[in-house]
């Protein structure tokens, strides 16, 4: 079986690694790591095959000129693809070989309806995007969802609800929890302070500008705001912050250093104006945090169920809200965080892996096990 990835995710190793420990697996990375991430990618022994295509970028997409030969030097029963518009040349083709080999396709898709596009990705998701996945669903044999949000984004295009299999957005507590957590006690200036965290990658459509606002508008001397990560959009988030010492930028941070933020945190805030689910919500949780997300967070209708608040994107007001009515009540907080806890213990791994194979089992009698 061969399953076609934009790109080394550690975050998905574990899942390959799972799946690839119960069928014969090839993975064909688009690329080794984009240019924006700072991640470190894991190295080891996994029981799943790889090969990382050569990429070429063109703007915003990636071009794998050797997909066709590295295609060609092996025969698989199974395709999968990884939904990504970064590397849409290379769904289309693997599509076309699939197809041309009549062999079972499954779409692996994290897509969901939400209303946040810059002008020019409107036009190109309108007359480019969307044209072509239309057609590739029609085709696909079935569908692999992050979630129900995704589900519902596929059963309005037309997909067979009883061809689509969700459930993938899960972590290991490996993957989570410090397996060496920094020798470093808390801040002196942070000593009591109520911490809201906020970790994700710096660029629009994660909207962290809108927590800045909300956080702003508290006037409390009692909360710091605390931000993890880095991106295009990191100076312009600065400049919104400046002058508060209460808002710190800690800069990209590694598993070991985000769990010792987790620690200390009161509450996650992830204010996403458009995200196929946000498993930073998912780590907040196994710390036990009580959390505050978007309607545009895939993950929301899921995982939030009595441990938090889900709010409009791009609205400070309900942000601040949100945040008030959680700083104001410890009680709330703690109870919200222990429900956090009980829902993200029933998102395995291994319920990820199942989603797969029972998407394999839909469509071929023959799983290329081991």
């Amino acid at each position: 079986m061969l399953l076609l990835h934009s790109d080394v995710s550690p975050y998905r190793l574990h899942l390959f690694d799972l799946l690839g420990k119960e069928i014969d697996l090839t993975v064909f990375f688009c690329d080794y790591k984009p240019s924006r991430r700072k991640w470190i990618i894991p190295q080891g022994d996994y029981s799943f095959s790889s090969q990382i295509l050569k990429c070429l970028n063109l703007g915003p997409f990636m071009i794998n000129p050797t997909l066709i030969k590295a295609l060609c030097s092996d025969t698989f029963d199974i395709y999968i693809l990884g939904a990504d518009s970064r590397i849409i040349v290379s769904l289309i083709t693997l599509f076309a070989y699939a197809k041309f080999k009549k062999k079972p396709l499954i779409i692996w898709s994290g897509s969901t309806e939400n209303n946040y596009f810059e002008l020019y990705k409107r036009l190109a998701d309108r007359y480019i995007m969307s044209p072509i996945y239309s057609l590739i669903h029609h085709y696909s044999d079935a569908f692999i969802a992050y979630g129900e949000a995704t589900r519902e984004y596929l059963v309005n295009r037309s997909a067979a609800p009883e061809r689509i299999f969700s459930g993938t957005q899960a972590l290991q507590a490996d993957q989570v929890f410090a397996k060496d957590p920094p020798a470093k006690p808390w801040p002196r200036q942070f000593a009591g302070k109520k911490v809201i965290l906020c970790i994700s990658y710096f660029d629009r459509r994660k909207g962290i500008n809108y927590l800045i606002e909300a956080y702003k508008m508290l006037q409390r001397d009692d909360t710091v705001l605390i931000i993890g990560g880095s991106g295009v959009h990191e100076g312009f988030l600065k400049a919104l912050a400046a002058g508060r010492k209460d808002i710190l930028f800690t800069g990209y941070l590694h598993q070991d250093e985000r769990a010792y933020y987790y620690s200390h945190a009161d509450i996650f805030a992830f204010p996403t104006l458009s995200d196929g689910w946000g498993l930073v919500v998912n780590e907040a949780m196994m710390f036990g945090l009580p959390v505050v997300v978007t309607t545009e967070a895939g993950c929301a209708r899921e995982l939030i169920k009595g441990n938090g608040f889900v709010v409009r994107p791009g609205n400070a007001v309900e942000i601040k809200q949100a945040l008030e009515s959680l700083l104001a009540d410890g009680v709330l907080r703690k109870r919200m965080g222990i429900i956090s806890k009980e829902i993200i213990w029933n998102y395995t791994i291994e319920n990820a892996k199942d989603a797969f194979l029972r998407a394999i089992r839909n469509v071929s009698n023959h799983i290329p096990t081991k």
